[in-house]
C-alpha cells in the first residue's frame, strides 16, 4: 500500500537547504531556489553583490513559477532577530501574483540562525525591519517592466 506523500512548500524546502549550508562564515554564497511549471527545482549559489542579486531576482521572476532569493545578514539587536546572523529572503509566486493582479507581490521571510551551537529557527514572516529593508532594496532595483500577470 502506498503511503500518501506530503509535498513540501518551497519555503520549507529552502529552510532545509539553509539548515544544511550554514557554517562558521554564515551562508555564503547567497542561496536561491526557483521552481518551474512542472515542479522541477533549480538551486543557485550566488557569489554576487546585492545590486546584481536584485537584478537576477527580477530576471528569475520572469522565468519561473516560484522564486526564493536569500541574503545572509549580520544583524543588530534593534532589528527584530534572535541572533547575530539571519538569512533574509524574498518569496515570489506566480499564482499569487496572478490572483492579486500584482506582479510585485512577494513576501519577506527571515531565518534566524547561529552556527555554534547550531540553531536554526523556523521562518519568521513578521519581521518589520527586514521586510521594509528588502522591499526598499528590491523596489529601487525593479526594472521598468515586469512579468505580465492577469487577475484570474
Amino acid at each position: 500500500m502506498n503511503e500518501p506523500t506530503t509535498k513540501k512548500s518551497l519555503p520549507d524546502t529552502y529552510l532545509g537547504i539553509i539548515s544544511r549550508v550554514i557554517d562558521a562564515d554564515g551562508v555564503y554564497p547567497h542561496q536561491a531556489v526557483c521552481m518551474d511549471k512542472d515542479g522541477s527545482l533549480q538551486i543557485y549559489a550566488l557569489a554576487i553583490d546585492v545590486p546584481t542579486w536584485c537584478r537576477l531576482f527580477w530576471e528569475k521572476v520572469q522565468e519561473f513559477e516560484e522564486v526564493i532569493f536569500g541574503l545572509d545578514m549580520t544583524t543588530r539587536p534593534d532589528q527584530g532577530t534572535r541572533y547575530a546572523d539571519a538569512l533574509v529572503f524574498v518569496h515570489w509566486t506566480r499564482n499569487v501574483a496572478r490572483k492579486l493582479g500584482d506582479p510585485e507581490c512577494f513576501r519577506v521571510g527571515v531565518i534566524n540562525y547561529q552556527d555554534d551551537p547550531r540553531i536554526v529557527d523556523d521562518i519568521d514572516w513578521t519581521n518589520d525591519h527586514w521586510n521594509h529593508w528588502l522591499r526598499a532594496v528590491l523596489g529601487e532595483s525593479r526594472p521598468p517592466f515586469l512579468v505580465r500577470v492577469e487577475k484570474g
